[in-house]
């Protein structure tokens, strides 16, 4: 596992400390010109915040980073436009129809379903960042705002390994690698992407929710390509709930050198939402 050096710094203090993860043991390191007792003072000070941001200060290009941008593609991807089948899940309701996903490097995303009993469904997010919009549309096709925690995700849900790529993940970016974890199937190598707090500078609101915005990927130990990608959401009411999402991919084919995955499931608080069966993929 490689060594990360993060900073803990509360959403709303100008102090931090530093922790060194990935070593036999996580240490905490007292900063220059603080004695070993105004340190330890201080971190537990930190500690007993209730929000706290990890901010990778130094982290080695990990090893597994660099392999599934090499798995992914070999060359530079822009843009890539996803066409299928698909199943939706609500209750005892299943519907079956079509479905286009596209996406490109910048983040953006969006995805249209047309079913054959409850008909259109589109989920869109304009970019990273900032001035991100998150927004869905049903059979009332009236755009609705998501909740602003609900777009605060580094990584595109169907597709993280796009805008993973070197050349374009945003430098406001945080990818760590936390290493490999035991599952029920396998030990896999663990990553996490996290917004910087210095992209959201004067934003309480958006600081504060940082460090429950970070997406967990977990890569293949054999193909190093994205197995399960994890990260929560709100109701658009704005209710203080945290629903988990899990994003489950598989059937990686091959499609003019980019790895793309043919199946792709959404689970919603444990329960199958959505299944998607690609028949498509265009690159550019």
């Amino acid at each position: 596992m490689s060594q990360c050096v993060y900073r803990i710094q509360p959403a709303f203090s100008r102090y931090s400390a530093s922790v060194t993860v990935g070593s036999p043991t996580t240490r905490i390191a007292p900063r220059a010109g603080k004695s070993r007792m105004a340190a330890t003072v201080l971190h537990l000070i930190y500690f007993s915040l209730a929000v706290a941001i990890l901010v990778p200060t130094a982290c080695s290009q990990t090893t597994a980073v660099q392999q599934l941008r090499s798995a992914f593609s070999s060359s530079q991807v822009t843009r890539v436009t996803l066409s299928g089948d698909a199943n939706w899940y609500a209750g005892s309701l299943k519907d079956s129809g079509t479905v286009t996903l596209t996406a490109a490097s910048d983040g953006s995303s969006q995805m249209q379903l047309t079913l054959d009993q409850t008909g259109e469904r589109t989920e869109s997010q304009l970019a990273i960042g900032p001035a991100m919009k998150c927004q869905w549309s049903g059979t009332d096709a009236k755009a609705h705002q998501s909740d602003y925690f609900n777009c605060l995700k580094p990584t595109i849900w169907f597709l993280p390994s796009l805008n993973i790529q070197a050349a374009t993940m945003p430098a406001s970016t945080n990818l760590a690698d936390l290493g490999v974890e035991s599952t029920p199937t396998g030990g896999l190598r663990h990553l996490r992407a996290q917004f910087a707090p210095a992209l959201f500078e004067g934003d309480a609101s958006a600081l504060a929710q940082l460090p429950e915005c970070a997406v967990d990927i977990d890569l293949d130990p054999t193909t190093s390509l994205p197995v399960t990608l994890r990260f929560g959401v709100r109701p658009d009411n704005g209710a203080d709930v945290k629903i988990p999402i899990v994003v489950k991919f598989s059937d990686y084919r091959n499609v003019n050198g980019v790895q793309i995955p043919y199946r792709i499931e959404r689970y919603v608080n444990g329960t199958l939402q959505l299944q998607i069966t690609l028949q498509s993929a265009q690159i550019e």
